[in-house]
This record gives C-alpha cells, sequence and structure tokens, in this order.
C-alpha cells in the first residue's frame, strides 16, 4: 500500500475527543500507549523518526484527524508496542503507514478552501503609481509582479474550519487567512502583520472576520490562544487584538465599537492576573504559560531534553513560545525572570485604546481609569526598563533586579505605540536615542535584526539550543519586526530612517521572489545569497511577509 504520510505514532495520545479538554490532560487519560517502553524508544524522538525514514515535524502529527474514535485504536497501539525492535525499518515503517492510512486523515484536509472575496485591483494603475514614487520608480514593474502575485495567492491561503472536529484542532465562525507551510491555522500574531496587507488588498471583509474569529476566542476561553489548536490552550501571543480592532473601527457603529470593547477588555484581564503574566512588584507583565510540561506539538524536540532539566524548564520554553519568539537569545535568562519592553509596549497601547473608546462609548470614569492605567505602566516601565547609561529601553529581570544581558530591536515598541510624549523634549530625545541605537546595532544591508550579531546566551540559560534553531536572532530578519521599526521611526518623524528600511525589505524580498517565485516567512538580511538559519524547513506563502510587502509598498509609492 502506498503511505499517504510521513507518519509517527507517538502522536496518538494528542488527538482529542469533542471535549474541550486540553491534549495534554487527554494524553494523561491514555498514560499506558504513551508511556509504553517500545513505543517510547521508538517514537518519543525526532532521532527515532529518521531512523525509520520518517518526517519529524511533530506538529503534523500532533495535527492528524482520526477517522474512528480514540478508544479502537488502543488494541493496535498494543499490538504495534509488541514488535520488536530488531524489526526491520522497511517492515516497521510500512506497518505504521499503512495503519496511519487507513484511520487517519492529513491535517491538511480537515481546513476548507473557500473562495476569497474579489478585490478588483487595476495593476495597471498601481504601477504608475509605483512609478511616480522617488523611491520605487526604478523597479515599477518588479514590484507591481510581486503585489499581484501576493494578491494573487491571498485565495491560496484562504481558510474556513469544519463545524465540529476530533482533531486537535479548535472550530472557528468564520473564514481567515493562514500563515502558510506548516502553520495550517490561524496563528494570533500573525494574523495582525497579515490583516494589514488584506486591507491594502481592498480585502478589509476578510480582516473584519479575522478579527470576528478572536472575539469568538475571547469568549470562549477567556483569552486568544497561540493558534486555533488544543494544544495551544494554554498560552497566547502577543497582544495584539486590540490594534487589529484599531484599525477597522473608522466608521463603524457604537454597537460595534462597544462589542469589541468589551472584547478586548476580557482579553487584557487575561493578561492582568497576579502571579501569572502580571507581576505585582514591578507593577508589570511578562510572558508566562500555566504549563511545565513538554510541548505536544514539538514533542520529539523536547525529548531531547528529558534528562536533566532545571526547574521550570519547559514552562521557560512554552513562555519564549507565547512572546513569539521562538527561539532567540533575548530569552536566554528565563522569560518567567523578565519583563519585556515589547509585552509591556503592546499593554500600553491597550490601556490607551480602551481610554479613547470608552469615551467614544460615553464612558467617561471608565475612560479616567484606563488613562491612569496607561500613565502608571509607563512610569513603572521607566522606572524599571529605561536605562540612563545609554538612554534606551531594555528587557528587566526581576530576579536579579538588573537589566538583562541582551539588548535588543523590541526597544523600538514604545516608538511603535507612541508611549513617548511628543510635546517632551527630554522623551524626543529617547525616541532619537532609540533610531541611532537601533541604526547602528540592528540595522543590517537588506533590513533589521533582533539582536546584536555578538549577542551571546545568559551564562546560566535556560534554554540551550542548537545554533540554528535561534532562528529569531542574526541574520535573519522577520516581516513583523521591520515593521514594528519602521513605523516607530515614522511615529517620531524619522522619515528617511524609516522609508531606508521599508525600501531594503521591499527590495530583499523582490529579488527573493523573482528568484524563487513565492515569499518565505523570515530572510538572511546581512546576506540575501545565504538562506535564513532555521530550526525547521523554510516555510512558505506567507502571511506576514505577504502582509507587510503590501503595507510598505503603499506606504513608499506616496513618497
Amino acid at each position: 500500500m502506498k503511505t499517504t504520510f510521513p507518519f509517527g505514532l507517538q502522536k496518538i495520545n494528542i488527538l482529542t475527543p469533542k471535549s474541550q479538554r486540553s491534549c495534554y490532560e487527554q494524553s494523561i487519560k491514555s498514560s499506558k500507549v504513551f508511556n509504553d517502553p517500545v513505543l517510547k524508544k521508538l517514537f518519543a524522538s525526532n532521532k527515532a523518526l529518521r531512523n525509520l525514514g520518517l518526517d519529524p515535524d511533530n506538529k503534523f502529527y500532533a495535527d492528524l484527524i482520526p477517522k474512528d474514535n480514540f478508544k479502537s485504536k488502543l488494541s493496535y497501539y498494543y499490538e504495534v508496542a509488541k514488535i520488536k525492535l530488531s524489526s526491520s525499518r522497511k517492515s516497521l515503517a510500512k506497518r505504521i503507514g499503512s495503519y496511519l492510512d487507513n484511520h487517519f486523515n492529513p491535517p491538511n484536509d480537515e481546513l476548507i478552501k473557500v473562495e476569497l472575496p474579489k478585490a478588483n485591483i487595476d495593476y495597471g494603475v498601481l504601477k504608475s503609481e509605483i512609478s511616480k514614487s522617488t523611491l520605487l520608480k526604478d523597479r515599477a514593474q518588479d514590484y507591481t509582479e510581486a503585489a499581484k502575485y501576493i494578491d494573487d495567492n491571498w485565495g491560496n491561503l484562504y481558510r474556513r474550519t469544519p463545524e465540529t472536529t476530533d482533531s486537535s484542532l479548535i472550530p472557528l465562525p468564520k473564514p481567515f487567512v493562514v500563515p502558510g507551510g506548516r502553520f495550517r491555522e490561524i496563528y494570533y500574531w500573525d494574523s495582525y502583520f497579515t490583516t494589514l496587507g488584506l486591507n491594502r488588498s481592498k480585502r478589509s471583509s476578510v480582516s473584519e472576520d479575522m478579527t470576528e474569529n478572536f472575539l469568538h476566542l475571547v469568549d470562549k476561553y477567556g483569552f486568544i490562544p497561540n493558534g486555533n489548536r488544543t494544544y495551544y490552550l494554554s498560552r497566547s501571543q502577543p497582544p495584539v487584538f486590540g490594534l487589529m480592532v484599531d484599525e477597522l473601527k473608522d466608521g463603524k457603529s457604537k454597537e460595534w465599537l462597544g462589542k469589541y470593547y468589551n472584547g478586548v477588555k476580557k482579553e487584557y484581564d487575561f493578561w492582568m492576573k497576579p502571579d501569572e503574566h502580571y507581576v505585582s512588584e514591578v507593577g508589570l507583565n511578562r510572558f508566562f504559560d500555566s504549563k511545565d510540561t513538554k510541548r505536544i506539538e514539538s514533542f520529539g524536540d523536547d525529548n531531547k531534553n528529558m534528562k536533566h532539566v532545571p526547574k521550570k524548564f519547559y514552562q521557560n520554553e512554552r513562555a519564549i513560545c507565547e512572546s513569539g519568539l521562538d527561539f532567540s537569545k533575548k530569552y536566554s535568562d528565563g522569560p518567567l525572570n523578565v519583563i519585556p519592553i515589547e509585552l509591556n509596549s503592546l499593554l500600553y497601547k491597550y490601556e490607551t485604546l480602551l481610554g479613547d473608546w470608552a469615551m467614544e462609548l460615553g464612558k467617561p470614569n471608565e475612560s479616567k481609569l484606563w488613562q491612569k492605567r496607561a500613565q502608571t505602566r509607563k512610569e513603572n516601565m521607566f522606572k524599571y526598563l529605561y536605562d540612563e547609561k545609554t538612554g534606551v529601553f531594555k528587557d528587566y529581570n526581576f530576579k536579579k533586579k538588573n537589566f538583562t544581558n541582551t539588548d535588543n530591536l523590541m526597544m523600538n515598541f514604545p516608538l511603535f505605540v507612541g508611549l513617548l510624549s511628543k510635546d517632551n523634549p527630554k522623551e524626543l530625545k529617547i525616541a532619537s536615542n532609540i533610531k541611532n541605537f537601533t541604526v547602528e546595532n540592528f540595522e543590517k544591508p537588506h533590513g533589521v535584526i533582533l539582536l546584536k550579531e555578538d549577542a551571546v546566551l545568559d551564562e546560566n540559560a535556560f534554554i540551550k539550543k542548537e545554533a540554528n534553531e535561534y532562528q529569531w536572532d542574526s541574520p535573519n530578519g522577520w516581516a513583523p519586526l521591520q515593521y514594528i521599526t519602521a513605523k516607530g521611526f515614522e511615529n517620531y518623524g524619522f522619515e528617511d530612517d524609516s522609508n531606508r528600511i521599508m525600501k531594503k525589505w521591499l527590495d530583499l524580498n523582490t529579488d527573493m521572489f523573482k528568484k524563487e517565485g513565492k515569499f518565505f516567512e523570515k530572510y538572511n538580511v546581512v546576506s540575501k545569497d545565504e538562506n535564513a538559519k532555521t530550526c525547521y524547513p523554510e516555510q512558505d506563502g506567507f502571511g506576514w511577509t505577504n502582509g507587510i510587502y503590501l503595507e510598505f509598498l503603499h506606504n513608499l509609492k506616496s513618497k
């Protein structure tokens, strides 16, 4: 029989029933299978999968769709468990593959392609507009071709879920755009950057559907998970739901705004739980995950660290995943101990947005409360995150009571969210310091990087990975970081620097598109002739790259 799957049996324990239990809890229910010594030896590591000639991408198995009920599988797995390890790789792989073909469907079968709303974009007009731009006119044809490809490709990334599912997928009420590649479901912070491009593509209705999906998740779970999978139900991602609402609110009714005001408030409450995300002793927030267990979607990777792991190792690893920067030396102190610039900047933005919306909704007392909270957060950010010596913001280790050892690009988040007053000369000077520090330390030939190239791990680092697994670090550049930086510069009048960063990123993306015929998740911004480093195969598609490309193109075509 021809085998459909790059199979891997250890994932049986994460296939969930219709209940909303987490996949980890379900795995405990089937612990006899999960802990069988033969299965564990064969399938608990990526090495074992590779030795059988199988695909080691654990996420694939986490997302498999069972054809029959969970309990009926147990007898077969006991049978497989009796197979001696001396069995030939070929016969064992064939036997497992045949079973998977009979009892599972591949993950992509569950997400349903739907027709994308038409946009009626005139590319002749777009090319003419680009040709008038001082910054873009020399490559007007190339940019137009790339933009058309992105507009056409949105349909290949447009999905909806079934109404019910027995897999790890969480159903959503509206269609959405996925990132692409192995990321076949909706992802939280990816979606914000993706919707910026959808809006530029005259598809704000899709952005509204994606924002409504997040409101649905907030109403159901009290927060927005990392993605719509049950194994993500213990963590979120950087909070951008409020920013998505703000992008769409113009022209909307008070009823619409009131609905989303309540939703954003509910999500804000999730981030403010004491002893979880909120650290009362400093009045600021950290990334957090309630579980200290191996990640179901990366079980083989985490199993490498099975012996002698430090206390709270897996919880720190999961918290890094919530930061979206999985993985970076930025969090080598252990994120549970770190007060990060970006998270607190975004929550400051939530507080200012909620204050504005409360006033629009005729709730002046609530508005004052939000304004007070924003002011208190700003004061605490200056107290704990601002470094007088360098004049920039830094992450703070509240356990060690000092700054972390990794200056990083996230110092631009205060510029992105407007934390610094333009009426205050001292704060404008800080904005200039941040811009200069960024240009000197993080700007490279083709974009900006997260950390300086000589950044090293904290000596007591929680998460020690192989070099290529720190994929958020140099030489890699990522679309959201280019946007945060360029937008932050623009907010404070550093237009030439903002334009330069946008142009570098557009040219890099365009050159790679002409060479490869597609857009990627991340790029090497130090040398475009070399591939980005990655802890999994380079993913193409790609939602947030597409979105930021169009955002930058439309921003620069008027200059």
